[in-house]
């Protein structure tokens, strides 16, 4: 009971900035004038608008599953090396955060515009027929994407991958179970909680 209590203030600081200002534009939506669901039904009346709905959706979900195939073998990385690797690894996707994505979205104009680092590379090792601009379409947003999403997946992966149980993967070895299996069966399905709570929060802000 004292621990639920502990809760409580977390839970009432969510429903200050988040539950209320959500339910306050709820609210609003139905009650401006003409009121009803006239608001909704003008906006899935609009073909547009429902196409813009749908990319936008289709973005965050390629984006969340690119951020988890690339995130996951680096929070296993930090959950299973030693601290000063763990220190590291950590250390570099936290300080990622505290640079703005303004400057990390120049950055990527810089790399991957035409004439930008990645094509100067590329003519210099002879494959400049290669050259091609990476901004401005779905590939340029997804890299940028991933790049602010993966940070966020990386530190949900660790927290649910550091509370693994070792001795359940040497019991599964001891069983006669191949490595491949014992990821897939027991590794992977223990550490789906992080798995979930990564793939939500860069799906909803992406």
């Amino acid at each position: 009971m004292r621990a639920e209590r502990l809760i409580l203030p977390a839970l009432a600081l969510v429903a200050l900035l988040f539950i209320v200002p959500a339910g306050e534009l709820l609210s609003r939506s139905v009650s401006e004038p003409p009121g009803g669901t006239h608001h909704y039904e003008q906006f899935l009346g609009s073909a547009s608008l429902v196409k813009i709905l749908l990319r936008s959706a289709w973005t965050a979900l390629v984006v969340t599953a690119v951020s988890l195939l690339l995130a996951y073998p680096v929070a296993y990385a930090a959950a299973t090396s030693s601290k000063g690797i763990r220190t590291l690894i950590l250390g570099t996707i936290a300080a990622s955060l505290f640079i703005s994505i303004v400057v990390r979205g120049y950055a990527w104009l810089a790399i991957l515009d035409r004439n930008g680092v990645l094509n100067t590379v590329l003519d210099g090792i002879g494959l400049g027929g290669l050259k091609t601009t990476l901004v401005h379409n779905f590939a340029g947003v997804v890299i940028g994407m991933v790049q602010y999403g993966i940070p966020f997946m990386v530190l949900a992966l660790y927290d649910s991958m550091r509370r693994f149980d070792r001795t359940l993967a040497a019991a599964s070895a001891n069983l006669g179970a191949r490595p491949s299996v014992t990821f897939l069966k027991v590794y992977l399905p223990l550490t789906r909680p992080g798995i979930g709570a990564g793939c939500t929060i860069v799906f909803i802000a992406t």
